[in-house]
């Protein structure tokens, strides 16, 4: 899947310390894609408290049709561009990434 549009992907990997151990690959990609798509799910929790009605709708018809993580991952960006502080996306992301997840890799959760 992956959340490079923000540099995510490397900040996901190192925080939660995947690919280190040659083993253990299989694991760390179900991981890494399950965190992904937890850091996507927070970006369109943030669109959507962002974005008027007209560009919601028209985001998730643009979803709907997406195929697959990467093609998602371009469409929140695009939304994001959209909004006048889209910057503050970033941060919201990155402050997800290095705490949130690392919190529910500790619980076992992911």
């Amino acid at each position: 899947m992956g959340m490079d549009m923000f540099g995510l992907d490397k900040v996901i990997i190192e925080r939660l310390g995947l690919f280190s151990d040659p083993g253990k690959r299989e694991r760390d990609e179900r991981i890494l894609e399950k965190a992904s798509g937890l850091v996507l799910s927070e970006a369109e929790k943030y669109l959507e408290e962002n974005l008027g009605t007209k560009e919601k709708e028209e985001m998730y018809l643009a979803l709907e049709k997406a195929e697959d993580g990467k093609s998602i991952g371009e469409l929140i960006s695009k939304y994001a561009e959209s909004l006048p502080e889209s910057w503050r996306l970033g941060y919201r992301l990155r402050y997800f990434t290095e705490n949130i997840l690392l919190g529910a890799k500790k619980k076992g959760s992911i």
